[in-house]
């Protein structure tokens, strides 16, 4: 049915849905077998570019880890993003307030001036002028 409707997204869809990476896939079969505690000290020491502690993980996890720096964009900025994550988690308390509120007051504004712009509000009964 979908294809019919859109084929070139359907194709598209069933493309990323078979697409693989290999790269995180053999490193998630090289730690397959360890230690969850293990895995853990492997996966921050890869994340938090610790190459000394990296020197003992799996190639497949070690290739992994090196292939990053090559798939960031341009624009990435690690300073930046550790920056944010720190704020993020010093304020995780009132991010979901806010979260509600901003996501509230964007959606309200948006549902209100499509419903105008139908002028279904002035021309359901009992609302006539």
């Amino acid at each position: 049915m979908a294809a019919r409707i859109d084929p070139d997204m359907t194709d598209m869809y069933i493309r990323n849905l078979s697409t693989a990476d290999p790269l995180a896939d053999n490193a998630v079969a090289a730690l397959s077998h360890l230690p969850p505690a293990s895995v853990a000290c492997l996966l921050h020491a890869g994340l938090g570019g610790d190459q000394s502690r990296l020197r003992a993980a799996p190639q497949p996890l070690r290739d992994f880890f090196a292939a990053i720096p090559a798939a960031m964009p341009p624009w990435w900025n690690p300073n930046l993003a550790l920056a944010a994550q720190k704020s993020f988690h010093a304020n995780a308390d009132v991010f979901m307030e806010a979260f509600f509120t901003a996501t509230l007051r964007i959606a309200a504004t948006r549902i209100s001036k499509s419903v105008a712009s139908t002028g279904a509000v002035l021309l359901s009964p009992g609302l006539t002028g």
